[in-house]
């Protein structure tokens, strides 16, 4: 663990705003990334939020778009391209989750996807990050927690006057793509489809930022 790491580590664990592990993500962009990484494979298809949890309790995988079973997530991350079906707002009007089919493209167009490909992810308790540096750190507090937090990233940055939340896509394009591409912090309510197959705390919340601010 490197100095700047440690440090941060260290002043997040003694502020007790934590309601478990920082997870660190990593994109393993080509095939040779992916195999070149030493973490064990995910060993059963589940959803990208799912293996989020299991790295907050302290478990390291690396996973590929075989082993993701959320098409919200591997689209999200840059596993595979949105469909033309998902880009008219069909799909997403289909899980009921909008009132038409103009709010349900309205949605697609505003969330926010990683628009590079990748090939895999390494998903990891932050404090076992040595080889590499991973590029989000995805945090888990409560709202006092949360509001500490954002704080804390105002006294370093200005104010974060573009939080994005929408219910849905949480983990994957709230807590991961959106920090990741927009090179900011953003805040999560979690979605009911991670709550139902993840089962985080109702006080919950997710906090994503790019590894940078996190040491910055």
């Amino acid at each position: 663990m490197d100095i700047i790491k440690e440090e941060a580590m260290k002043k997040l664990n003694a502020s007790e705003l934590l309601t478990r592990k920082p997870v660190g993500i990593k994109f393993l962009f080509t095939k040779e990334d992916y195999e070149a990484c030493t973490a064990e494979p995910a060993k059963a298809k589940m959803a990208y939020c799912v293996m989020v949890k299991i790295a907050s309790m302290g478990v390291s995988l690396k996973t590929d778009i075989e082993m993701c079973s959320c098409g919200g997530g591997t689209r999200a991350l840059g596993l595979e391209e949105p469909s033309e079906r998902y880009y008219t707002g069909c799909e997403a009007y289909s899980f009921g989750l909008y009132r038409d089919l103009a709010v349900a493209k309205q949605e697609v167009n505003s969330l926010t996807f990683c628009r590079h490909h990748t090939y895999g992810l390494l998903i990891q308790p932050l404090e076992v990050y040595e080889v590499y540096d991973p590029d989000v750190v995805i945090l888990f507090s409560d709202s006092f927690g949360t509001m500490r937090l954002i704080q804390g990233y105002t006294y370093h940055y200005g104010p974060q006057s573009n939080f994005k939340m929408t219910g849905n896509q949480a983990l994957c394009s709230e807590c991961t793509a959106y920090p990741y591409e927009m090179n900011s912090m953003n805040i999560s309510m979690f979605c009911s489809g991670t709550r139902y197959l993840a089962g985080w705390d109702n006080s919950e919340i997710g906090i994503g930022m790019p590894y940078g601010i996190f040491t910055g």
